[in-house]
């Protein structure tokens, strides 16, 4: 039957296709009736019936059912054929940029040392930091939120990224618990850190000094601030302990050839225009983002990738739209 969203009647040979159609669907998902019916929004008694061409209603109802039945088809089927136009984002990319935070990644865990971590936004820190964990041993990853400012919901979230999902108790109870749990030549890596409470940042130092783990604090660059700042004498021992700091405003401008590489950007033109992109709000992030909104277009299109797309594909998504 020729695919229609909006079908309101059927003819009996529409409406065998249509049965046949809908069983194929559910034999090829492995669903039950039951299932499809609950996707539908129909009724099971109302489906099985009707699918075995047993309901007893009138012509309008078996009408109702089957347009209902066949809108979801249609839209299954054009969700899949969207579905088969998204490109793959690249794996994860060692850009210039990656090289120097995952050196200080190492740098503290080789050497049980502290490292601050503080990038723009998009420059692939999360990502990084994601990759060398999955290379490395006994590496924990706690993402900070600002309800995880204070003390005791910090010390939570570090002890659920190891393991440890139902901790509760006093904040001596739990630092005591995350300390023998971050044990020399481990990492600890307190990502999104610029939203703790200097106190909470403390606590973790205190570990740190504890137990020898090495520990990284990463963030955006405003993170810097609860290590900088005026350098009160309460925080002049811990701006001392910083052993690396990575501290990056904007990507490497060889960040964006390597972005544009992975996405099979090659030609001169079209990788300058990456490196416009990269160097905006969003930066290797947004490219990314970018690359792939345009390479879904050209593939829609049936079209080669071109820098009209890139553009046309940044405008969509950026308020800044001159690229």
């Amino acid at each position: 039957m020729t695919p229609n969203l909006g079908k309101t009647t059927f003819s009996p040979h529409e409406l065998g296709q249509l049965r046949a159609e809908t069983s194929a669907f559910i034999d090829r998902h492995g669903w039950t009736a039951k299932q499809f019916a609950e996707e539908c929004e129909v009724p099971e008694g109302t489906f099985g019936p009707w699918l075995a061409d047993k309901y007893p209603g009138s012509q309008k109802r078996i009408d109702e059912v089957a347009s209902v039945v066949n809108r979801f088809l249609v839209a299954r089927k054009e969700q899949a054929e969207m579905a088969a136009t998204i490109p793959v984002a690249p794996m994860f990319q060692e850009t210039p940029t990656a090289r120097r935070i995952w050196a200080g990644l190492e740098h503290a865990q080789v050497f049980g040392d502290l490292t601050v971590v503080g990038v723009g936004p998009g420059m692939g820190k999360t990502e990084t930091t994601r990759q060398y964990r999955k290379l490395r041993p006994r590496v924990w990853v706690a993402t900070m939120a600002p309800s995880t400012r204070g003390v005791p919901n910090a010390l939570i979230e570090v002890l659920g990224a190891m393991g440890d999902q139902d901790a509760r108790g006093t904040p001596q109870a739990l630092s005591r618990r995350v300390a023998a749990k971050a044990t020399s030549g481990g990492l600890l890596v307190i990502d999104e850190a610029q939203h703790l409470s200097q106190q909470a940042v403390d606590e973790f130092r205190s570990i740190h000094d504890k137990t020898g783990v090495g520990l990284v604090f990463s963030g955006d660059e405003s993170v810097f601030s609860l290590f900088d700042g005026s350098r009160r004498s309460a925080f002049a021992q811990f701006h001392s302990r910083i052993g690396y700091r990575v501290r990056l405003s904007r990507p490497d401008p060889k960040d964006a050839v390597v972005i544009a590489a992975a996405h099979g950007v090659t030609e001169t033109q079209l990788v300058k225009l990456c490196g416009e992109i990269a160097s905006k709000p969003g930066a290797l992030r947004g490219l990314t983002k970018t690359l792939l909104l345009a390479k879904r277009m050209a593939a829609m299109a049936s079209e080669p990738l071109t820098a009209t797309l890139i553009r046309e594909a940044y405008a969509q998504r950026a308020a800044d739209q001159a690229a």
